[in-house]
């Protein structure tokens, strides 16, 4: 009864997500980099929010402890995580925080789909985006 309860606010946790990453998105475009600031500053509240994780974190923490970070949320967040890191790289103006949030993007949404066996189309167009824009900044 506990894992159903958990899960169920897990669930309604990420549909609260998904309406304020669309918010987010609706608001800004890549075109205007000089301002994002707010849309930025829009993308690191989600992260503590509803991962509890720095967004500098995401591009300054080494990989083993990236791990360690993402092995204490739920599987049913991997999913929104990797999303958000997608959305949060395509607003940067950096290549290298940009390559380095599509990798771990791209790595969160391999991993979702290994725990929970469950692809959707639009993750393999996201997955087939995030490879085109890692080899166009190779």
């Amino acid at each position: 009864m506990y894992q159903s309860r958990r899960e169920d606010y897990i669930e309604r946790l990420i549909k609260r997500f998904f309406e304020a990453l669309e918010r987010i998105k609706s608001k800004g475009s890549p075109a205007l980099d000089d301002a994002l600031p707010e849309m930025q500053d829009d993308l690191a509240l989600l992260y503590e929010e509803y991962f509890d994780i720095r967004r500098v974190d995401m591009l300054r923490l080494p990989d083993k402890t990236l791990l360690d970070t993402v092995d204490r949320l739920h599987e049913l967040q991997l999913r929104p995580l990797a999303l958000l890191l997608y959305h949060d790289a395509l607003q940067q103006s950096s290549n290298v925080a940009k390559c380095t949030l599509l990798g771990r993007s791209k790595w969160l949404l391999e991993r979702s789909h290994e725990i929970t066996g469950q692809i959707d189309f639009e993750d393999v167009q996201v997955l087939n985006h995030i490879e085109q824009e890692l080899a166009d900044e190779a």
